[in-house]
């Protein structure tokens, strides 16, 4: 469907119509803006899958954690502790746009939609709050984060499914995942 594949794509699935992008982000610390309040927080592995196809980004995209990268579809997925994330890992973009039409580089469109994620103006409408104490609140994770801008890959979280269960959600029947860092297939 694309020439090009996003920057940060791990895996991508062939389906009816669409492509599955699964977009990993490495470890670091990311600033998030809630109400007034900016937060500096330490995160794991993050993984966006964003589906997209002719008509452009599909909904839902989806966010997840791990402690270490993807690498097959047996890994299992946890969900990240943050606010406008529904209970299956789906994002709530609030006003941002993240559906719609693709650009004329549709890898860069992709490519968007982990910044727009976190560029969010975040609340507190659908926050689960951490499993960890240390991630408890907002404030406390900060705390956490300024302390150890690593201790997010040592925290237990709450497994959401595995990378296969997952991607049988999605109704475009992906079928199964390459890696971009390795030609051979990975199954399911």
């Amino acid at each position: 469907m694309f020439d090009r594949l996003p920057v940060d794509c791990a895996f991508f699935l062939e389906g009816e119509g669409a492509v599955l992008y699964v977009i990993e982000r490495r470890p670091r610390t990311f600033q998030i803006v809630q109400g007034s309040r900016r937060f500096k927080l330490s995160f794991p592995f993050l993984q966006f899958f964003v589906p997209a196809g002719d008509a452009g980004v599909l909904a839902p995209v989806h966010v997840t954690c791990t402690v270490k990268p993807l690498e097959s579809g047996s890994d299992d997925l946890f969900l990240p502790p943050l606010p406008n994330v529904h209970a299956d890992g789906s994002i709530c973009f609030g006003e941002v746009e993240a559906k719609g039409k693709l650009s004329e580089k549709p890898w860069e469109s992709v490519g968007l939609i982990p910044g727009r994620f976190l560029d969010t103006l975040f609340n507190n409408d659908l926050y689960q709050g951490g499993v960890d104490s240390k991630m408890g609140t907002l404030a406390a994770w900060e705390e956490s984060s300024k302390k150890n801008p690593l201790f997010a890959l040592n925290v237990k979280y709450a497994r959401l499914t595995s990378f296969a269960g997952l991607v049988a959600k999605y109704p475009q029947g992906f079928g199964k995942p390459a890696r971009r860092s390795a030609p051979t297939q990975i199954e399911l």
